[in-house]
């Protein structure tokens, strides 16, 4: 259940958007962003998951951003105190795979390799190059260039050797 599917109302949901903006504010100077808050029921206690990542570009979260960034999320939520009862507080990424949607999940996802779907064919391979148009993909059999429009799904994967 993400944030915007969050049953408890548009008074929670604005909430947790707050919560949402003021941890994204505090943890910008770590070169990070807040992509989600979302409170998850769990029996008699919930937990509050709070998922990060890079503000732009290749790379990922390192453990001592993460380490850094739950500490600064969790005096904020002793302060404001957003969820009565206890829970436990969860800060993390999205992982090694991921959809891509937008011009920035694309960008993050350079060097990384990548599945796209085109047509009724996968495309797979390493994601070499994401200007504004085409998307440049390093495949088995070369380097392939396919327009943004064309591409109906795309996500990164790993890669075990």
């Amino acid at each position: 259940m993400g944030l915007s599917e969050f049953r408890g109302g548009a008074v929670q949901k604005d909430r947790y958007e707050s919560l949402r903006l003021e941890f994204d504010q505090a943890v910008s100077h770590l070169g990070l962003t807040v992509l989600q808050v979302e409170k998850i029921p769990a029996g008699k206690h919930s937990r509050l998951r709070v998922v990060l990542d890079l503000n732009d570009g290749p790379g990922g979260v390192d453990s001592k951003a993460l380490t850094e960034a739950t500490h600064i999320v969790s005096q904020i939520l002793d302060r404001v105190d957003p969820i009565s009862g206890q829970y436990t507080l969860e800060v993390t990424t999205l992982g090694a795979e991921r959809e891509l949607l937008t011009d920035r999940d694309f960008r993050r996802a350079e060097g990384q390799h990548v599945e796209l779907e085109v047509g009724n064919a996968t495309l797979a391979g390493k994601l070499v190059g994401v200007g504004p148009d085409p998307v440049r993909i390093m495949t088995s059999d070369g380097l392939r260039e396919v327009d943004r429009a064309q591409i109906s799904a795309a996500r990164t994967v790993v890669m075990f050797f």
